[in-house]
């Protein structure tokens, strides 16, 4: 049995721009890029983006050694769902709510 979380979804961007940097943060959800290759999700880019909830697609026993530690430091205190731990993760909104549902070991780990 699967885990169901109702959440405001928040779609609201502060995007702006701040010294030359477009500003996109805070974000609902991030997934996180190539099984949580650190060159791909820098820190200060998931800092930027300050997400609600973050998904890692990786496989279970990456033979890559992923995801990265760096990566896992980076998003340390913010709501991580993996798919190598809880299967398929389903997320569904009407612009307003937001639905994630995951296929196995339903939590959130924060």
């Amino acid at each position: 049995m699967g885990l169901s979380i109702h959440a405001a979804a928040g779609f609201h961007s502060s995007a702006g721009v701040q010294e030359g940097v477009p500003v996109v943060g805070p974000v609902s959800l991030l997934l996180l890029g190539d099984s949580g290759c650190a060159p791909l999700n820098p820190p200060e880019w998931i800092a930027a983006l300050r997400p609600q909830i973050v998904i890692l697609s990786v496989a279970a026993g990456d033979p890559e050694g992923l995801p990265a530690q760096a990566v896992l430091d980076a998003v340390q205190g913010i709501s991580l769902l993996r798919t190598d731990r809880a299967g398929w993760i389903t997320v569904s909104t009407d612009g307003g709510w937001m639905w994630v549902e995951v296929e196995r070991n339903g939590r959130l780990v924060p």
